[in-house]
């Protein structure tokens, strides 16, 4: 308990310092106070991220639901939203990690020049995307898979002292060797 509100005093402290007053007040007061700020923040502002993206604007809270957020209770659009956001980071993580799978698969398998490898990690990203499109998502082309090969031969031209580096720090990353 006390690593958690030791956390969440940081967190609010932050918010405090980056000029999110409300945001950071929530934070550092008791909960049901915390919980009116919200209330009153969600009430004007709207339901938001901590980058300021309005996710619900505050014409869409209703006094119900505000007077819900004050009492702790998270509202029900709220608790969709979240729901949303979840499934939505999960989608994405998903395709995500799935597309560094196959590149990786097809990699290794051009560099031990392995066809059959290689076709089996075309394979995997055509099934890939065909899941891709059938959940909503756009088709990421072959190409992404084929040059693949490449772009990880540069990343790794692209490394001094350990530390790998792009256009914008190179000179500081070699400066640091």
């Amino acid at each position: 308990a006390a690593l958690g509100m030791t956390t969440r005093m940081i967190d609010g402290m932050g918010q405090l310092l980056a000029g999110n007053y409300l945001r950071g007040m929530e934070l550092l007061m008791p909960k049901g106070v915390g919980d009116a700020i919200k209330a009153y923040r969600t009430g004007t502002e709207g339901m938001t991220r901590r980058n300021g993206d309005i996710l619900i604007g505050p014409e869409d809270v209703s006094f119900w639901d505000s007077t819900l957020q004050a009492l702790g209770i998270t509202p029900v659009k709220q608790s969709v939203a979240y729901e949303k956001q979840a499934l939505v980071k999960e989608m994405d993580d998903n395709f995500r990690d799935r597309s560094t799978k196959i590149k990786a698969q097809y990699i290794r398998a051009m560099r031990e020049s392995d066809s059959s490898a290689a076709s089996e990690a075309r394979q995997s990203w055509t099934k890939l995307q065909e899941a891709r499109v059938k959940n909503g998502y756009t088709k990421q082309p072959l190409s992404d898979l084929l040059k693949a090969p490449a772009e990880q031969a540069k990343r790794n031209r692209n490394v001094s002292g350990g530390a790998q580096f792009n256009k914008q720090n190179r000179k500081f990353v070699e400066s640091q060797v």
